[in-house]
């Protein structure tokens, strides 16, 4: 009863070859490239998905259950404990890791955790089936810590086999609503089986060339990768226990089980230093967390003031699996803005911004204006409503905040500068901090909005770069922000039911989206499309899991990685011009290899694995046909035109007195030396915007690519015109998704709605930049060239998942 990602992306091509909105022969389905399709009719689209949505569910009911949904896990096993434990044996796979770091449903949708993990989804497994229960704590020996560490070593468990004769069946009838012969559904059938070896694509290729490029750099410069120590630490971590202790009443014996050992035997008797009843308690220090806060900058004179605009929010790391965090700003001058989307006259009419986070305000922060000041949103809320025009429903404001989709043609920025004396804000930022479980933290700061800039800052210099003048300058406040914190590679099972259960909830749509301009209340069908979950954790997870370990290896994440992907405006300018951008921000992972001794630590497999990282990181940007920045690509780029490769230690950053600099990108290269890494960059003579750097840290090989920003990031930077949107990705009537994008609302209630999460079509297609959330294939159409033969989710041009998708 499984179906892997790959039959989802066989499932996403059919439909995208044709679309459900469209009506296209079947002999123009099958050839290359696709013909643009014609829009159905509102009545003949509803029929089309009242024979699609069947298909689909049932095609849903092909994975199994109990891998994604924990309910459905307990309903399955929750009867008897030993069921459980032979399930937990045979479906989990150990891995070492200090804390709680994935929670119950964490380790089900990665298939793995650490003693900790395995026994708060035990607690909840033993809970459902009706026993007391609790989690002990205590101290292993060396022999049996070394004994758990061999665990990881052990074979994971195979996954079900394919039902494939039920799969294409129900693709055959999918394809038969197209004209689709029965041979052509099974010829991709079994290209989808026996798809192209990873080790023939070009992101394959790429990696192995940066791999031997920084490999032959380091040990050039006397730089061995490793710690000798590593192991010992390792055994002194995972000394550190847990198990489960149950019982079916309260005069019963408590019972010790201990499911990170699986099938191996136990180990001695422990005494518990600590229990914790049924579950790890929220606040309790072993939770592995993420911290998010946001600041502003005012220049007051000569003076730089900062203001907190958004106080430290935490959530537990183990709370965001298979979630993810939203962050924008909220211009309260989106109220009665109409269908004209002059965006600079918005935000010359906007008095505040309201941070917000997941799509609500954030009621015990502090909205901002132009000039820096702050007011608290007690009393942002109590100003009159002359001066601060708050919309009448905040959902409806939030809608907007990500960016706005309407008559974007070119703008004017004919405002005069803010004089010298004056009060302005000068920047807007947001920190984001790992914290471990042993309470160490690792912070960045990452700014939407910076008008005085590092060289000015470090100066205590309040100058104001001339070119970011209000109000274009504060397009940059619109920048939509998707926060991923990935704790693990996820398994097939989920990573399909989550493409799978998007397209379904698309479809579900349909009818409230082609009447959406008869109407009464349009908010209706704009908290709907809010509701579907954004699929960048998707996008992500597939690509870096796709390559990031080698046959024989053990690879895994001990802390999660953190990756943030920013859509929005480019400050200043003539034109509207927008960006998107993956900023892979922490990256660490552990590598093993078995063998006769035991498990020996291979920082040269964490190397491989964070450069493919930073090779596919653009994968949520594929659907744009911009030319993307990529550091890897960016480095390999000034060796091939010649220029020379400069190891930096931490112990040695005179040879940055060698680099042309500029004092942002000095700045960012002397924090990433003061963290510890080894920083491998090209001499260019005259650094710009293309410079970029592999940081290497030489105790466990974690590397990542860096761009002059600081940040380990791919993007690209397009101009926005509403011709090219509509033509591009639209190409509708009032009847279709370009209602949605400018909806007046009621009053100005709504004002120009926009969906706030990522900006995606069931195929993976990126529309803009976040600007808004698309029906997907089932009500916008593409006029991407997706060929039935390219079976792809992801893939693009760079081939990178579909041998992910196997």
């Amino acid at each position: 009863m499984f179906m892997p990602a790959r039959f989802v992306c066989l499932v996403l091509a059919l439909l995208l070859a044709i679309s459900p909105l469209s009506s296209v022969t079947p002999a123009a389905a099958q050839s290359e490239p696709a013909p643009t399709p014609v829009p159905l009719p509102p009545e003949d689209l509803q029929a089309r998905v009242a024979e699609l949505q069947p298909l689909l569910e049932e095609l849903y009911t092909t994975i199994d259950p109990t891998r994604v949904d924990l309910e459905d896990l307990s309903f399955e096993i929750a009867f008897d404990a030993a069921d459980i434990f032979t399930w937990m044996a045979e479906n989990i796979a150990f891995r070492q890791y200090p804390g709680a770091q994935r929670g119950a449903r964490g380790v089900l949708l990665t298939a793995a955790g650490n003693a900790l993990d395995q026994s708060i989804l035990a607690t909840q497994l033993l809970g459902d089936a009706g026993y007391d229960v609790r989690i002990a704590q205590g101290r292993l020996s060396e022999k049996d810590a070394s004994r758990l560490l061999e665990q990881m070593a052990a074979a994971p468990a195979a996954s079900p086999r394919l039902e494939r004769e039920r799969v294409s069946a129900i693709l055959t009838e999918i394809g038969a609503l197209y004209g689709l012969e029965p041979e052509v559904v099974a010829s991709e059938l079994d290209a989808a089986l026996n798809p192209a070896p990873l080790a023939e694509s070009a992101a394959m290729s790429d990696t192995l060339a940066s791999v031997t490029l920084i490999a032959g750099a380091l040990a050039e410069a006397g730089i061995e990768l490793g710690d000798e120590a590593a192991l010992d630490a390792l055994v002194e971590e995972a000394r550190d226990y847990y198990w489960v202790e149950y019982r079916l009443g309260p005069t019963d014996r408590w019972q010790a089980a201990h499911p990170a050992f699986g099938a191996a035997a136990a180990p001695a008797p422990l005494r518990a230093s600590a229990t914790f009843a049924d579950e790890l308690p929220t606040g309790a220090p072993q939770w592995q967390r993420l911290r998010v806060a946001a600041f502003i900058e005012q220049k007051d004179g000569d003076t730089l003031v900062t203001h907190t605009i958004v106080p430290a929010q935490e959530y537990r790391a183990a709370d965001l699996a298979g979630q993810s965090l939203t962050f924008q700003l909220v211009p309260n001058g989106i109220s009665g803005f109409m269908q004209t989307a002059d965006i600079d006259g918005m935000l010359d009419s906007t008095d505040l911004f309201l941070p917000a986070l997941n799509g609500e305000v954030v009621e015990d922060g502090f909205a901002f204006d132009l000039q820096g000041d702050v007011l608290d949103m007690a009393q942002a809320k109590r100003t009159a409503d002359g001066m601060v025009r708050l919309a009448k429903s905040v959902s409806g404001a939030l809608e907007g905040a990500a960016g706005l989709l309407g008559d974007l043609g070119e703008t004017e920025t004919g405002t005069p500068a803010v004089p010298e004396d004056a009060k302005t804000l000068t920047a807007v930022w947001l920190e984001y901090t790992l914290i471990g479980q042993d309470g160490g933290e690792k912070t960045v700061r990452r700014y939407l909005l910076d008008r005085v800039g590092a060289a000015n800052r470090a100066e205590a210099h309040a100058d104001i770069d001339p070119e970011l003048a209000f109000p274009a300058a504060s397009r940059a406040l619109l920048t939509h922000h998707t926060v991923v914190l990935l704790p693990g590679d996820y398994t097939r099972d989920y990573l399909a039911a989550r493409l799978l259960q998007r397209m379904i909830d698309e479809l579900a749509l349909t009818p409230a989206m082609t009447a959406l301009p008869e109407e009464d209340e349009p908010d209706r069908a704009i908290k709907a499309i809010r509701k579907l979950a954004p699929l960048d954790d998707v996008v992500l997870a597939a690509a870096f899991a796709a390559g990031a370990a080698a046959e024989g290896n053990i690879v895994y994440r001990a802390e999660p990685a953190l990756v943030v992907v920013e859509r929005g405006l480019l400050p200043g300018g003539p034109f509207l011009e927008g960006f998107a951008r993956v900023d892979v921000i922490s990256n660490a992972r552990r590598a093993f290899t078995s063998t006769d001794d035991g498990l020996a630590p291979d920082p040269a497999a964490v190397l491989f694995a964070g450069v493919w990282e930073t090779q596919v990181e653009g994968a949520p940007l594929l659907g744009l046909e911009q030319a993307h920045f990529n550091a890897a690509r960016a480095v390999h780029a000034a060796v091939d035109a010649g220029q020379e490769l400069l190891v930096v230690t931490p112990g040695d950053t005179s040879l940055l007195d060698d680099l042309a600099l500029d004092a942002e990108s000095r700045a960012n290269l002397e924090a990433d030396l003061a963290r510890g890494y080894v920083v491998v960059v090209p001499k260019m003579e005259e650094a710009g915007e293309d410079l970029a750097w592999w940081r290497v840290d030489p105790r466990t090989g974690e590397t990542l690519g860096i761009g002059r920003d600081g940040r380990g990031t791919e993007g690209t930077e397009y101009t926005i015109t509403l011709q090219g949107i509509i033509e591009s990705t639209i190409l509708g009537t009032p009847k279709t998704i370009a209602s949605i994008a400018i909806c007046t609302g009621q009053g100005g209630s709504v004002g120009c709605c926009v969906a706030e999460n990522a900006a995606y079509f069931a195929g993976g297609m990126l529309l803009g930049f976040g600007i808004i959330k698309t029906l997907g294939a089932t009500v916008a159409l593409l006029s991407t060239d997706l060929a039935l033969n390219n079976a792809l989710f992801l893939g693009g041009a760079t081939g990178i998942i579909p041998s992910a998708c196997t």
